[in-house]
């Protein structure tokens, strides 16, 4: 494979280390805090808000809280292992680092500041900011144009084979990040770790 020059990172499940963040987090903290809405109520909420449809605050009001929580909620995210130290190698590298997220603007604003992750990225593409979540094929070429990149010299890293398909189409190169192997995508490329995807570039 030809090297990449663009990388378009994922979010949540590749930065972050939970990818269901509805189901493993913004569900549990709600009914911490004593919502008296279903997790199906929270999921719509949250969906509505990462395509921007409302601002954070808007969420918590929809599910019945007068406080907005987004500064506690995020606390309870985390980085996967060496996300730090691998961006840090892969920008010395000169590759040009994209995120392509699924996720509340607000949230990611807060997130990359918590974590400092700012500095690596030459740009963030939110759905919650544009307005269409993957694998709605309308993002894939949004992170196109604002790269500058063609579709054969970029990268896509998800967690997710329905987010990689589209990328595939596009002409992308893409690499599925988790521990556990799709049996079912053999010819898809899968890396492990962060320290993994780092050796696949430089395979």
């Amino acid at each position: 494979m030809s090297r990449a020059k663009c990388l378009f990172i994922d979010a949540m499940g590749v930065l972050y280390a939970l990818g269901d963040d509805v189901g493993d987090l913004l569900i549990p903290f709600c009914l911490e805090k004593g919502s008296a809405c279903g997790g199906e109520n929270i999921l719509q909420a949250y969906q509505d808000c990462s395509l921007g449809k409302m601002s954070s605050g808007g969420l918590w009001k929809r599910l019945g809280f007068l406080n907005n929580w987004d500064e506690e909620y995020i606390q309870r995210y985390s980085l996967n292992p060496d996300v730090l130290e691998t961006l840090a190698l892969l920008k010395k590298s000169g590759f040009k680092l994209y995120c392509l997220s699924n996720d509340v603007a607000e949230w990611s604003r807060l997130l990359r500041k918590r974590f400092s992750l700012k500095g690596f990225f030459e740009g963030w593409i939110v759905s919650g900011e544009v307005g269409v979540r993957k694998p709605d094929p309308e993002i894939y070429e949004l992170v196109l144009e604002k790269s500058g990149c063609d579709p054969g010299d970029c990268l896509f890293i998800d967690d997710r084979i329905q987010n990689l398909k589209p990328a595939l189409e596009k002409g992308m190169k893409v690499l599925k990040f988790g521990y556990h192997f799709d049996a079912e995508n053999p010819n898809i490329p899968q890396a492990a770790s962060f320290h993994a995807i780092s050796l696949f570039l430089n395979d």
